[in-house]
């Protein structure tokens, strides 16, 4: 009884992988964005300042117009590199 359990269970979560897979590609193919360069001094820019101390604050960031939740999420990962050495 267990086994057949653990097997259907399997089988749902094979089926949910492959759905967000497929979810994944149809949104990579169809979403129409395109690159803007401010995107970068106001995530990883300011991530790596929070994070290393040193690195380039844009005028927004100075007078706290910005929220920090993104660049809060960025500084985890340079945080987890930083502490692996990677």
């Amino acid at each position: 009884m267990d086994r057949l359990r653990w097997m259907r269970y399997t089988q749902l979560d094979q089926g949910c992988v492959v759905v967000l897979i497929i979810f994944r590609v149809l949104n990579a193919l169809c979403a129409q964005t395109y690159f803007v360069p401010d995107e970068y001094w106001q995530g990883p820019e300011v991530a790596h300042r929070l994070v290393f101390g040193y690195g380039y604050l844009t005028w927004e960031w100075r007078h706290g117009l910005r929220g920090s939740v993104f660049p809060l999420l960025i500084a985890a990962l340079y945080k987890i590199a930083e502490v692996t050495g990677t």
